[in-house]
């Protein structure tokens, strides 16, 4: 019985370091792109690309919505563009045959993205990339400890469990950082978010969970083992 538990989790662990490296060679593969995708980006001259957004939003109100005050519309509409004007630059409210029509375009707010701004993103992504290695790494090694362990509660499981659990936390952390701090380079400072994958982390504390029941487990087996 216990070989047949020992040779299942024995296939497991070989299964999921087979994943792992396949998981590993394509991220890498993307990684490499992501690296001379930013040596491409650093050896274009500053201006080469240029690319400017700005806000620019229509709406149609359909006439039917007004019904009888459609009639007096054209009175109300002077009033609203008069007072749109003092207190919106870049707001106009027009009378079509359909209804209404809002012509919203900030030109305050035209931003601006050149090749260097794309290097701060594929620096973000290559950061992500690499935690996501770094993840796969250790749980190949977790794999690898499963594939050739005696018992699942062998003390080089546990270390590794124990392992791969904080290398999920310290890189979901570091790569929601890099994006953050991306994100607020390419948009600006005051926009600064950090977003914490929290499947990340929980799947971090399931882990660590694991580690203690494997541990217990690890101590009754000892104990069996000292008494016969």
């Amino acid at each position: 019985m216990e070989n047949n538990i020992q040779t299942k989790v024995n296939k497991i662990g070989l299964i999921g370091k087979i994943v792992s490296i396949v998981l590993i060679v394509l991220l890498s593969i993307g990684a490499f792109g992501l690296l001379v995708g930013g040596v491409a980006c650093v050896a274009l001259p500053k201006d080469a690309v240029q690319v400017s957004v700005s806000s620019d939003v229509n709406v149609q109100v359909n006439k039917s919505l007004m019904g009888s005050e459609w009639k007096s519309i054209d009175e109300a509409l002077a009033a609203a563009n008069e007072k749109v004007a003092e207190e919106h630059d870049g707001v106009t409210i027009e009378k079509t045959d359909d209804g209404l029509a809002v012509h919203v375009n900030d030109p305050d707010k035209v931003k601006n993205f050149g090749v260097r701004d794309t290097l701060k993103a594929f620096s973000a992504l290559l950061i992500g990339a690499a935690c996501a290695i770094v993840t796969l790494v250790m749980f190949l090694k977790l794999c690898d400890a499963f594939r050739v362990c005696i018992s699942p509660f062998d003390e080089a499981v546990i270390k590794r469990m124990n392992i791969f659990a904080w290398t999920l936390i310290v890189c979901a952390v570091v790569g929601s950082l890099a994006t953050g701090v991306a994100t607020a380079a390419v948009a600006g400072i005051g926009n600064f978010s950090f977003n914490l994958n929290l499947v990340t982390i929980f799947a971090a504390l399931v882990v660590f969970f694991l580690c203690m029941i494997f541990r217990y487990g690890a101590k009754l087996q000892q104990e069996a083992d000292e008494t016969l």
